[in-house]
């Protein structure tokens, strides 16, 4: 019999979609280094705690960056239907600006100790977030960000496959997409 309800509910909460076995490319890496802490960390929500200073970790600091990008492109799309390149300075202000809030927003930035702070982190941010649009300008004028931070699933043979999708661009002109997933670190190797 079922000798722990609790966690056997837990388990099924977290891993499983009906039937079938809930797959991420985000828990694949984690489970083959090491399925204990994986364990630990994704059905048990317990980690490892760190007894250094830190303003934000290098995964807050990722979904801040996430947060200004699909922000920035709904507000191009909005505004302008699709990328313009001739719009580039105007870009690079409002991703200042999306920046400042979403730092000034964020839980992790109250107190005096952390305001002298937010004007760093908010110039790391632009300036990361103005990357984008410069190659944007340079490879995808004209295209319409459509998909923006949205999930996707499928399931196929007992395994039901879900992930999070960062951006599709579509050129209106010829129905071309391009997926694009942003990294804040070093790319993975193409293998």
């Amino acid at each position: 019999g079922n000798r722990l309800p609790s966690l056997s509910a837990r388990i099924a909460a977290k891993q499983m979609h009906g039937a079938d076995v809930r797959v991420s490319q985000s828990d694949l890496t984690p489970f083959s280094v090491c399925n204990a802490r994986w364990f630990l960390s994704r059905i048990l929500a317990i980690d490892a705690e760190t007894s250094d200073a830190e303003l934000l970790n290098e995964r807050n600091l990722g979904l801040l960056y996430h947060d200004v990008l699909k922000k920035l492109y709904e507000k191009i799309r909005d505004t302008d239907g699709a990328f313009a390149s001739k719009r580039l300075d105007e870009y690079r202000a409002w991703a200042r600006e999306l920046a400042g809030s979403a730092a000034a927003d964020h839980a992790e930035f109250r107190g005096p100790i952390a305001a002298p702070l937010i004007s760093t982190l908010v110039a790391r941010i632009a300036d990361g977030v103005t990357g984008m649009l410069e190659l944007d300008a340079a490879t995808l004028d004209g295209f319409i960000p459509e998909f923006l931070e949205d999930d996707i699933a499928f399931s196929r043979d007992g395994i039901h496959y879900y992930g999070k999708i960062d951006r599709i661009s579509r050129r209106a002109s010829d129905g071309q997409t391009v997926l694009i997933d942003y990294k804040s670190g070093k790319p993975p190797a193409l293998s």
